[in-house]
């Protein structure tokens, strides 16, 4: 996961500028919409690692479609994007490939009951890449499928209720191994508007997540409280504190950990918008002789509208994560052929983003990029250092 952070913040990135120089695209409410992107790039470390470090140019070839149907009562939306990504200096010579599929249908049953339904499938078809090197590696399937429901209980009293479902399933390898899981999340909540501008909440939820390798599977509950407050009308933020528990099934004791969140964002003028966030979090990791990572998250980002059709962006993020002995694997636990750790260790990631993007009109845009990541980490192969640059155009109606 740590490994892709700099592609994805990158894909992340792209994504947001490119959903902000098409509002005025979306809000004409077109039934179609259809296009291709081309983009052409640099990639500095492609296995990700850290010696005898390979660099390629690559090309991207992404066509997309979208529908929409609506009606007084009901939202509909599909969504369909295939990527094809060629490395000019990688031994293999394959394309990496990937579809995604997005459906979303909303539905307003009274004027106080909302349900809504999300489907995400994704395939992916990856080349096997050489032994030894720290890459995710060969074809895959995951699916994200989630039911949420919004319910005025009367006055200024909400209940959300969402239940999900998730599974990446790899087709053999090391990663079918250590990666394949599912889980099911189910999360009920209250919000009250005190005010037009401030909003409190409380969730709790509970999740079973299911690991096919390596006995890792385990579940979770949290309970948090939060509240939404807009101090200004430039300025807002957002606050959360809570507790989870985790329980393993190869583990007698329970983990409890502390949950937080911290956001703010900013409107410097109408042009200019800044965010900053600090959250903790427990996760999975592909660490195999670790069930979990702690991790603080440190963001903030700045976008800037020069012109009406010119604006960039700068992004940055720091995090620090730790890996404690006492939510180890032995070798006994592991069921595999692996020398555990007799001590714990650290890993912090540091990534930053630059994107800049043109609208040359309602059918045509131009973005370049520049994205960096460093990952220091106390095990072996999981260091490295990698720069990805990208040109890319949108030709979309």
């Amino acid at each position: 996961m740590i490994k892709s952070l700099g592609k994805l913040a990158l894909l992340v990135l792209v994504a947001a500028i490119s959903t902000a120089v098409a509002e005025d695209v979306q809000v004409k409410q077109h039934n179609l919409a259809y296009g291709i992107t081309l983009r052409g790039g640099y990639d500095s470390n492609i296995y990700t690692a850290e010696k005898d470090v390979t660099g390629s140019f690559y090309t991207t070839i992404q066509p997309d479609f979208h529908a929409a149907w609506s009606s007084p009562s009901t939202d509909i939306t599909l969504h369909y994007t295939y990527a094809a990504t060629y490395y000019e200096k990688r031994p293999e010579r394959h394309w990496d490939q990937a579809h995604n599929f997005s459906f979303n249908l909303a539905h307003e049953f009274s004027p106080r009951l909302r349900v809504t339904l999300y489907e995400d499938f994704q395939p992916g078809f990856e080349p096997e890449i050489e032994s030894g090197i720290r890459q995710r590696q060969g074809n895959y399937i995951q699916n994200r499928v989630a039911v949420s429901s919004s319910y005025i209980l009367g006055g200024r009293w909400t209940l959300p209720v969402t239940m999900s479902h998730y599974f990446i399933s790899y087709d053999e390898g090391e990663a079918a191994e250590s990666l394949n899981r599912q889980s099911w999340d189910a999360k009920v909540g209250v919000k009250y508007n005190a005010t037009s501008r401030t909003t409190f909440y409380s969730d709790f939820s509970h999740g079973v997540n299911t690991y096919e390798g390596y006995n890792r599977s385990y579940t979770s509950e949290s309970l948090y409280f939060g509240v939404d407050h807009g101090l200004t009308p430039r300025l807002t933020v957002n606050a959360s504190a809570g507790v989870q528990m985790l329980s393993f099934d190869v583990k007698s004791n329970q983990e409890f950990n502390p949950l937080l969140s911290l956001k703010a964002n900013y409107s410097l003028t109408s042009r200019t918008a800044m965010n900053l966030s600090f959250s903790s979090q427990v996760q999975p990791t592909e660490v195999t002789q670790y069930l979990v990572q702690y991790s603080w998250i440190l963001s903030g980002g700045i976008v800037h509208q020069f012109t009406p059709k010119l604006m960039a962006s700068v992004n940055l993020s720091y995090i620090p994560a730790e890996y404690n002995t006492d939510m180890a694997l032995s070798a006994k636990d592991l069921d595999y052929k692996l020398e555990p750790s007799s001590q714990g260790g650290t890993e912090t990631t540091l990534s930053s983003t630059i994107a800049v993007a043109y609208q040359f009109n309602l059918n045509l845009r131009a973005e370049l990029g520049w994205s960096y990541i460093d990952v220091s980490s106390h095990f072996a192969n999981r260091t490295y250092s990698r720069h990805l640059t990208f040109l890319q155009g949108r030709l979309g109606f």
